[in-house]
């Protein structure tokens, strides 16, 4: 992920502006982040009916924080988008295609995404599992990992544009966005451990999950959809 952020980074400093002023004469090009709330729309039967008789636990996805880096051009947009599992979550990039005229009060793209979907569960432990030794005593958690690929609808509501800060030179634009989604090839596993943290470069401290691979409780259902709103941030 590290050396995906910084292909993103180098990829911004060839953009400049904010792609969304379409009623003035500024370069449609941009650097941009957006953060918003997002919601994960998912029917999972299967893993329902596990949570409720053997834990007697109801499984809802609520709205979580979503954001996007990205950069725009004239009639093309190139991105990281990434949204916190609340227990559902995505990570992952995305290239679009403006589908709306230049100085449209709208400005719509279509994009395809590729990327990895997440279900991250406590209190939840496959049934009978005897923890290993070094998983006493420790926070352990249920995850669910797949590589997803999709379609999404994002919108930047340009008559909503407005500017902010020193000489106003950000950009501010709302929008919103749709996406369907789907898991090929039955993709997903699941693990259960716990997060170890990693404190050997005190610059730059991270987390690994240590777990093993773990059967017996159905999988996700392959498909899946997200909605969400947002504010965007350029130069």
């Amino acid at each position: 992920m590290k050396k995906i952020v910084l292909v993103f980074f180098l990829l911004l400093i060839f953009t400049r502006g904010f792609s969304q002023l379409s009623f003035n004469d500024s370069p449609f090009k941009m650097a941009v982040f957006s953060f918003g709330a997002h919601q994960t729309i998912m029917n999972n039967p299967g893993f329902d009916n596990w949570a409720s008789s053997n834990y007697n636990r109801t499984i809802t996805s609520k709205i979580s924080i979503e954001g996007d880096l990205t950069a725009i051009t004239r009639n093309y947009e190139f991105g990281i988008h990434f949204t916190n599992p609340t227990p559902y979550g995505v990570g992952g990039l995305y290239a679009g295609r403006r589908l709306t005229p230049l100085r449209s009060e709208i400005s719509s793209y279509l994009e395809f995404n590729i990327g990895g979907f997440f279900g991250r569960f406590k209190n939840l432990s496959p049934v009978n599992y005897k923890p290993t030794a070094d998983q006493q005593g420790q926070d352990l958690e249920l995850h669910y990992d797949a590589t997803y690929i999709g379609l999404t609808s994002k919108n930047y509501f340009n008559n909503l544009h407005f500017r902010i800060g020193k000489s106003k030179g950000v950009s501010v634009n709302p929008g919103f966005y749709f996406a369907f989604s789907y898991i090929p090839f039955n993709d997903g596993s699941w693990s259960y451990g716990y997060n170890v943290a990693d404190d050997s470069d005190p610059d730059n401290p991270s987390t690994s999950f240590n777990s093993v691979k773990v059967k017996g409780i159905p999988k996700l259902n392959n498909v899946f959809m997200d909605a969400g709103i947002f504010i965007g941030f350029g130069n």
